[in-house]
């Protein structure tokens, strides 16, 4: 039996449909995995958790084959006892289906086209009528109350539509697996599949994700937002530095304490939030303003106007849609502004007449959410990626000075704490937290004057996001003005000085000081709901 939220709590599970035993897997002598096991049984949900580096994504690929794991591991799947390491791709016919975080799908294809791409490049559909094929995707997504046209490009899905778009793909390839062999289970493996998602659309996911179960398989899922899991998961399990660390019933986190009880599992150690938030926000700051953006019109915003302290970090937030998450990419001009000016400093610019180019030149650096698209060139390495905005520097006579481009690039991952520290990788061979770390690197290399952040720390992990928080923090107090627009009202309680609440696109409350809480953010949000506008454009609250 399923419920809308919160973890399955009754009914039998069947027998494991996946179990390994004692999987070790090493890279040049260093350890990723270490005699690991797991097990997961038919109709349950099992998350596995862990900091970057804990042997996850290791774990992951040992199971879709793409690594060979040590010697003297056993893998067992649906009741298939295997002796061998697995070929790549030979996952599918083993009753396993995968959804990444980069979620395999191709943008220039159509929703049909990406739901029948494994049929079609194997040839088993011949004779395509696209017209009937079009209409059995829309039943298959309608099934799973997802409103997704057959026909629409994956390009212009939202990020959600195509998170569950990918799961549903990967669904529907378990039963097509159960109708060929006639088996029963199956096993659906969510790797960082919901990374990218806001708080709805990891509902939505969860809310699918119970249905799948529900029909007798089994879920893993690996993810970094914990209350994500602690919501969802029946059962826990922790690597930390390539060992599991402890694997429980979900019970053993439930309660106001559990969030914290798992980062200690992961990280090794207890943090504090509330207090390292007050210590910050007691550091002394700068009463001047720093930076000014007023009259702000476009996208989802109607208006906005605020002034960020110097050595301030300035959060602004809302529910989904509220219009925040637009400010950071209309007042950098990655996103058309119809009004508005922006002042640093003394130099003030219209923002309806800004580029990335003349942000860039301002003294603007943008960290987007989606660093996969946005925020990276994934085919550059990881030192072009960080020194990109200050190539110039090394440049002489249509010249680059490899190695002062390579002292400064080899300083910046080491100050940043980027892993592995090596520039000639490329940057998708770094795991989402480092990523996002050698974003953050690469900006304020550039000594930005005004830093804008829209949800920087997605898809990342605790430890990973901590670092981000003292970063941006010291980026502050040395001067750098910081917008940090974000949804995750834990996170703002611990990185920000103020927050400025938003609802349909106005500015409804300021919380600073003991107001910037988790729950005092999320009650401001919640209120916004019920803004009114008089005719002459002020607002208030009813």
């Amino acid at each position: 039996m399923t419920t809308e939220s919160g973890p399955i709590t009754s009914g039998p599970l069947s027998a494991p449909v996946l179990k390994v035993d004692g999987a070790s897997k090493h890279f040049g002598g260093v350890f990723a995995l270490r005699d690991v096991s797991l097990e997961v049984a038919g109709g349950q949900i099992h998350a596995v958790l862990g900091q970057n580096g804990s042997g996850k994504s290791t774990l992951m690929k040992c199971l879709a084959g793409f690594h060979e794991p040590e010697p003297g591991w056993e893998l067992n799947v649906n009741g298939e006892q295997l002796d061998r390491p697995l070929r790549t791709g030979e996952f599918r016919q083993l009753g396993m289906s995968f959804v990444h975080q980069d979620l395999g799908l191709i943008p220039s294809l159509d929703v049909t086209e990406n739901l029948r791409m494994i049929q079609l490049a194997a040839g088993e559909l011949r004779h395509v009528r696209w017209g009937r094929l079009r209409q059995a995707a829309g039943r298959l997504l309608a099934e799973f109350d997802v409103e997704i046209d057959p026909a629409e490009t994956v390009a212009h899905l939202r990020p959600v539509e195509r998170a569950l778009l990918a799961i549903v793909r990967a669904v529907d390839e378990l039963r097509r697996w159960k109708e060929k062999t006639g088996a029963h289970g199956g096993v659906l493996l969510l790797d960082e599949a919901t990374a990218l998602l806001d708080r709805e659309g990891k509902a939505r996911v969860a809310r699918l994700v119970r249905r799948v179960v529900a029909d007798g398989a089994g879920v893993v899922m690996v993810s970094h937002d914990l209350k994500e899991v602690i919501g969802v998961a029946q059962h826990i399990t922790i690597l930390r530095d390539g060992v599991v660390a402890t694997s429980v019933g979900y019970q053993e986190f439930t309660g106001p304490d559990g969030v914290e009880s798992l980062i200690e599992q992961m990280t090794g150690h207890r943090r504090n939030v509330g207090a390292i938030a007050r210590a910050r926000r007691e550091s002394p700051h700068g009463d001047g303003i720093a930076a000014r953006i007023a009259d702000l019109r476009g996208g989802l915003v109607r208006e906005f106007s605020a002034d960020i302290r110097q050595g301030e970090v300035l959060g602004v937030t809302g529910l989904v849609g509220a219009g925040w998450e637009d400010v950071p990419l209309l007042v950098y001009g990655a996103k058309r502004a119809e009004a508005g000016v922006v002042r640093i400093g003394t130099d003030e610019t219209p923002i309806h007449a800004i580029t990335p180019r003349k942000a860039v030149e301002a003294g603007m650096g943008l960290v987007p959410a989606n660093r996969q698209e946005d925020g990276v060139v994934g085919e550059l390495s990881i030192g072009a990626n960080v020194s990109l905005p200050v190539i110039g520097r090394f440049m002489r006579g249509g010249l680059l000075r490899v190695r002062r481009e390579r002292a400064h690039v080899d300083a910046l991952l080491q100050r940043y704490r980027v892993v592995p520290p090596e520039p000639s990788l490329s940057i998708d061979a770094l795991s989402g937290g480092n990523q996002q770390k050698a974003v953050m690197a690469k900006w304020l290399s550039t000594a930005p004057k005004l830093l804008l952040l829209q949800d920087p720390t997605q898809g990342v992990d605790v430890a990973a996001r901590e670092r981000i928080h003292d970063v941006v923090w010291r980026a502050a107090r040395n001067g750098t003005a910081v917008l940090y627009a974000s949804a995750d009202y834990e996170e703002l309680e611990a990185v920000a000085d103020r927050v400025l609440v938003m609802s349909d696109g106005v500015l409804v409350d300021e919380l600073d000081g003991d107001r910037v809480t988790e729950d005092a953010i999320a009650a401001s949000a919640l209120r916004g709901r019920t803004i009114a506008q008089t005719t002459n454009g002020e607002v208030r609250t009813t």
